[in-house]
Order: C-alpha cells, then structure tokens, then sequence
C-alpha cells in the first residue's frame, strides 16, 4: 500500500492510531509505503505494466494499471453521478472526489463501506438513464460516517476527527486490541458541557 501522506487516513487516524494499523498489517506481512508517490510505470515487451517506481527509489510489482483521470483533492474526480473526466468512465466505493449539499457542493472524499455500496446504485442508475434517453437522475445526496474492519480489527468515527486524542487502554499493535481514542473539538465539547449541566 502507498500513501503520499504523513501516516494511513490522517483526516481521521492520529499518528498513534497509524502506528498501531501500520505494526499490525506488517505482522501480517503487507507493506506499507508513506510519504511517497508513484512516478514511473514501466512496461514489458508486450506493452503491459509490471512496474511501478515510486518517488523514494523503490519499485514495486504492478498486476493491474488504471488509466489516467482528472484527481481532485487526492481522490478521482467525479460529478455527482460519478462520471470522471473520461467519458463513459464512472468511478465509486471510496475514492471519488465529489460534490455534496452537506459540504456546500465542495468536492469530498467519503471513505465507508455504505457511500461504497450506495455510490455503486447511483452509477448504475446515471449510466441506465444515459442508456434510456434521460438525461439526469435524482441527484446524490449522502450524510458521511465511517467504520472499517482489517482482519480481527475494527474502528467507527463519527464526527470530524480533531488532532487532541484521549486514548484508553494499550495501542501495541502486538497484542489483541483493547484500547479506544476520543477525538473532542471544541464545538463537540461545548455541546457535552451543555448536556452535563441540563
């Protein structure tokens, strides 16, 4: 797995909560690569990608490719019926870039397993009206939440996460898990507060 960023999902992980995906998934012998980017496919005599280099030096074998779309915010841009920039190319599950009300149309990322399923049937729905003759379908509106499970694992978020973290119980990847992490901004807070003193 590559990532530009600092450490895996940094709009919602903490640095500590990496640390402990990133020990656990290499005790299961997956490789994690942070801070870079790939920067040159290279092609067997056939034409067929096998290899991607990657910025720091390293290359990694490639079985699949997929062509080149216009990315927004480090996603794959779409409109709101999951077109990308190349037509009769639709893109879902969790990397598209797309606009939602919630957001005042600006482009997000929405990374769960429920906007995956749901931005599926939106895409068959777009590409069937294009198939009828219609021209639009019921736009795509989605409230965002979150929850993954990797191997024995399992995370839920809710809210947007804050960088000041409370963290219950032992994060060492090497044992089972049993620790929790609260996120509180100062809105969350203020709402808590409220509800203690009613």
């Amino acid at each position: 797995m590559v990532f530009p960023e600092l450490w895996c999902m940094p709009q919602l992980f903490t640095a500590s909560i990496a640390a402990f995906y990133e020990g656990y998934y290499a005790n299961k012998g997956i490789g994690v690569h942070w801070r870079t980017v790939a920067v040159e496919f290279k092609a067997d005599s056939n034409g067929d990608i096998r290899e991607v280099k990657l910025k720091n030096g390293r290359v990694l074998e490639a079985d699949i490719v997929v062509g080149q779309v216009e990315e927004s915010k480090g996603g794959i841009k779409t409109d709101e019926f999951f077109k990308t920039s190349v037509p009769d190319v639709y893109v879902v599950g969790n990397v598209p870039t797309l606009p939602l009300n919630l957001y005042n149309n600006v482009m997000r990322i929405i990374e769960h397993v429920d906007h995956a399923r749901k931005s599926a049937e939106q895409a068959v729905k777009a590409i069937k009206a294009c198939e009828d003759g219609r021209k639009t379908v019921e736009e795509y509106d989605y409230v965002p939440f979150f929850f993954s499970r990797s191997f024995d694992l399992s995370c839920k978020f809710y809210g947007n996460s804050g960088r000041k973290a409370t963290v219950f119980g032992d994060n060492n990847p090497a044992l089972p898990q049993r620790f929790r992490t609260y996120i509180l901004d100062q809105r969350w807070k203020r709402l808590l507060e409220h509800s203690l003193k009613v």
